[in-house]
């Protein structure tokens, strides 16, 4: 299907038939070369991925720049993705040709980026963002593959470093209260992560008009995020991040004197002067300092969200209800996510088999005693 023929001295040549019948060759200086290329070709060919190697020679930063019009994308995610270009990419494949990137270039290229400290110059980069980064030039050149540029993509099985899951800081209900009282700047807010489990976005974005005071529940329809250049975006949730949360009665009552004098758009949790709460705001206008007079640094308003999830499995709620709570996708999420609250579950379950056992044995054990030819003692009482 495709020949290496010795032109002159240093020079091989090797040449093949596409499927469309075009003939197409390539020039080496080592035979080695030749003979590894034509391998290539035969492999493609065999296995209907060939690609003519005239579609691969577009540049990385052009293929990126056409994956970055994806319509489907949302705000933040075009800005992460714009900034991991970049910053990462593009810097060391922008002028590339497609098809010169090789899975080899780029498993060293990952052990330079574990590495490599952050943007801003500080810390290396953890393994879960080198996973990304890398990422992100794995789309780029799936990209290529489906637009018939690339006959496979070269980054697909690199050697990616071990993301080890993060420590999460749960409160128990003394401390969210400790915490809460600490500052009455922030003491409303405080309450309303801790016992509802929204995101931040969401409490930022969380307006009057979305505050059903008769039925005690606050609906999720608008969300407000920060972008790296400080600029905010307000969007709807995904479908299922968009929810009802049902309100204990004392953040009814926070509510009901936070709704006075209040108009439908008004938020209900704004800044100190009365803009967007941003996490930077928030921690500065109040967060921070009470939660060292609390005591209990280092604290994020996040980790709110995780001591929610962790109240709610203590009291008694099962892997739906904390789904549907916190806005996740699945019950595999909440499961994945929170596995360690579930630990006590194993428990009960060990505990019930156990009983179960106990009952056969404390059974069979009387039914021996009470033995006899004709059963006759089996229905005397035990």
């Amino acid at each position: 299907m495709a020949t290496v023929r010795k032109i002159k001295p240093g020079t091989y040549r090797v040449r093949w038939r596409a499927p469309d019948g075009k003939e197409s060759g390539k020039t080496f200086r080592l035979k080695r070369d030749a003979d590894g290329y034509k391998q290539e070709i035969e492999s493609q060919l065999v296995r209907g991925v060939y690609v003519d190697p005239s579609r691969g020679r577009k540049s990385v930063s052009e293929v990126a720049a056409l994956w970055v019009k994806d319509p489907s994308w949302e705000e933040t995610t075009r800005e992460r993705n714009e900034s991991m270009l970049r910053i990462y990419v593009i810097p060391k494949w922008g002028r590339y040709q497609i098809r010169h990137v090789t899975h080899e270039a780029a498993q060293d290229w990952v052990h330079d980026l574990c590495a490599q400290p952050r943007a801003n110059g500080t810390t290396p980069l953890s393994a879960r963002s080198v996973h990304k980064v890398v990422g992100v030039l794995n789309n780029v050149l799936d990209h290529a593959v489906k637009s018939g540029r690339l006959g496979s993509n070269p980054v697909g099985g690199l050697r990616l470093p071990r993301v080890t899951a993060s420590h999460r800081r749960y409160l128990n209900a003394r401390e969210v209260e400790r915490l809460a009282n600490a500052d009455p700047r922030t003491r409303d807010a405080i309450l309303m992560f801790a016992y509802t489990g929204m995101r931040f976005s969401e409490i930022a974005g969380l307006k009057a008009k979305y505050v059903d005071l008769e039925r005690k529940r606050v609906r999720v329809e608008e969300v407000v995020v920060e972008l790296d250049d400080g600029s905010l975006h307000w969007k709807g949730p995904k479908d299922y991040e968009r929810r009802s949360i049902a309100l204990t009665d004392f953040l009814v009552e926070l509510l009901v004197a936070r709704l006075n004098s209040r108009s439908p758009d008004d938020l209900m949790f704004p800044s100190a002067e009365g803009a967007v709460m941003r996490n930077s705001n928030f921690r500065r206008d109040g967060f921070d300092a009470a939660v060292k007079t609390a005591a209990l640094s280092p604290l994020t308003p996040h980790e709110l969200r995780h001591t929610a999830a962790s109240m709610a499995i203590s009291a008694g709620a099962n892997v739906l209800a904390v789904q549907r709570m916190l806005g996740h996708e699945k019950p595999s999420t909440t499961l994945n996510t929170y596995s360690d609250l579930f630990d006590t579950d194993l428990e009960d379950v060990a505990n019930a088999l156990g009983r179960m056992r106990n009952s056969v044995l404390v059974d069979e054990t009387w039914m021996e005693s009470n033995r006899s030819g004709d059963f006759a003692n089996l229905d005397e009482p035990r």
